[in-house]
């Protein structure tokens, strides 16, 4: 093809052992050949590990941008006619690496910075801690306590915010931040009248306050150029924290609050409305209430990682301090700049390394931000500027303008064999961090089914509760028994031991990662688990 550049097919010709392709819904796909024109980009792809069946798919509308390599791993979504795929503006989307989650968090983070999210990444601990943060923590912990208990009388929450203050998940914080309990009675008391507020206008069992919002309608006559207005109505928070893994789309989350909706809409543009009922995020938010673009973007990557769990419509922004709540309904569009997003981020995060001959090193970030402001309050700032001088081994004063200036800040009192150790330990980390990849067996939990993974010894399958739940320390002790008591052909008995790191999924895949924990006890025909969880 003329003005085309095309890479040869040869050496990823054999895909590595630890690499599980596969067809349909939640589609594998193994990058043979990338094809670049000018606004368009064809890739030949296979979900067949030996390759002798391959497709096409051509990205374009913004799609082409996306840094995808021969021998990635690419999920595709769309339709596929004869063996080729089309990821436009209108239609498709391709998730880069998709076994690999990444948090909504850090994707929403990205829109401002992608280099502070990517160093997010790789120094996690680094997230600082302030006197807000910590009250947005403990303002957070005593919403989802009362939603817990169904009560956010005044006593009830003054009774959480003062168990809050004296818990020892929270007086370590308060030491190394050297406020006292008092100050931050205080900061948490401002919040207390908006949370009662809140949840007798919108929790009100005999009239909760509806919210008016459009919401794309199926039934929508021929020639509406506008979505239908919906009203809608929470009838219960169903949960906290909730744990969502979703590999279809590379996702993955804590949503705030689950809570169960009742839709009202027009029903073919006449006055009867339709009732359904929905599963949908809501997020809580501390802070000034701005209903930010980053904001919003968390709520939506929410309803897109839970689509296969609830198929929600639509998530909501809770603004504690005033009780304000904004309605977030996603478009295609919204998915595909966020998706896009995220393809940019893990392909930073993967490719952290890279070769020059017969060495490696680091690879270098998305660019440092020449607009300081954003940075200001950035936990990220000595990384930053510290990974940047470890690249070069550069001095400070060989940069130019604001850059120089913030590098001679944060890093000018560094002499060539602190970077030069820093630059090496870090290299290290990463090559550490890539061979684990290869040998990750979380993957397996969502591209294989609950019966392989019974046959190589790492899952019991057709498992349901027993008995209480018991809450101690934090963790839930739960009991599972075995539906069907003999095992499998070919079912190793001895694959789980007490003490592994465990997760629970439902048997069709369809929740996955619905808890975490650690196995304390198995009998000796796998009939009879213990474990303790998350939740």
């Amino acid at each position: 093809m003329v003005g085309s550049t095309s890479v040869p097919l040869h050496p990823f010709r054999k895909v590595p052992d630890h690499v599980i392709l596969s067809g349909g819904l939640n589609n594998r796909y193994w990058v043979l050949d990338v094809e670049e024109r000018p606004g368009l980009k064809t890739l030949t792809v296979s979900c067949s590990k030996t390759l002798d069946l391959t497709e096409k798919c051509l990205l374009k509308d913004g799609w082409e941008m996306t840094p995808v390599s021969i021998g990635d791993v690419v999920h595709l979504e769309g339709q596929s006619e004869g063996g080729s795929w089309l990821i436009d503006r209108e239609k498709g989307f391709l998730v880069l690496l998709p076994d690999s989650l990444i948090s909504g968090t850090s994707i929403s983070s990205s829109i401002r910075c992608m280099r502070r999210a990517v160093l997010g990444d790789m120094f996690k601990s680094f997230d600082g801690g302030s006197k807000q943060m910590l009250n947005g923590t403990m303002v957070h912990d005593v919403f989802q306590k009362a939603a817990t208990a169904k009560d956010f009388s005044s006593e009830s929450l003054s009774k959480l915010a003062s168990e809050a203050l004296c818990s020892p998940q929270y007086l370590p914080d308060m030491y190394c931040l050297g406020v006292s309990q008092e100050e931050m009675k205080q900061e948490l008391d401002v919040y207390l009248p908006s949370l009662e507020h809140w949840a007798k206008d919108y929790l009100n069992p005999t009239s909760p306050k509806a919210i008016s919002l459009k919401i794309p309608c199926n039934s929508r006559p021929p020639g509406k150029s506008q979505d239908a207005t919906a009203m809608v109505r929470f009838t219960e928070l169903v949960d906290i924290e909730e744990n969502v893994w979703s590999p279809r789309f590379g996702l993955k989350g804590k949503i705030d609050v689950t809570a169960q909706v009742q839709i009202h809409r027009p029903r073919n543009g006449q006055n009867h409305r339709i009732q359904e009922e929905r599963t949908i995020p809501l997020e809580l938010k501390t802070g000034r209430e701005s209903n930010s673009i980053e904001h919003r973007s968390q709520v939506i990557l929410y309803t897109l990682m839970s689509l296969e769990r609830y198929r929600p419509e639509a998530g909501f922004l809770l603004y504690l301090k005033n009780g304000n709540l904004h309605p977030v309904v996603p478009s295609h569009m919204d998915y595909r700049e966020l998706l896009k997003l995220r393809n940019t981020l893990i392909h930073h995060i993967q490719n952290c390394v890279e070769r020059q001959g017969e060495k490696s090193r680091l690879s270098r970030l998305p660019d440092i931000l020449t607009n300081r402001q954003p940075c200001q309050y950035c936990p990220q700032r000595r990384n930053c500027a510290l990974y940047e001088r470890a690249l070069d081994n550069t001095t400070a004063d060989a940069l130019v303008g604001v850059v120089r200036d913030f590098l001679q800040q944060e890093t000018g009192h560094l002499t060539p064999p602190h970077l030069k150790y820093f630059s090496h330990w870090l290299l290290l980390c990463c090559l550490e961090a890539a061979a684990m990849e290869t040998k990750n067996s979380q993957k397996k939990i969502w591209l294989q089914s609950p019966e392989e993974s019974e046959k190589k010894g790492s899952c019991v399958g057709n498992m349901h509760i027993s008995g209480p739940v018991v809450q101690s320390k934090g963790a839930f002790l739960h009991h599972f028994q075995r539906s069907c008591a003999v095992p499998q052909e070919g079912y190793h008995i001895n694959g789980l031991v007490s003490g592994d790191h465990i997760v629970v999924s439902d048997q069709e895949g369809r929740f996955v990662g619905l808890a975490t924990g650690f196995l304390c006890e198995v009998n000796k025909m796998f009939t009879s688990v213990s474990c303790t969880l998350d939740r």
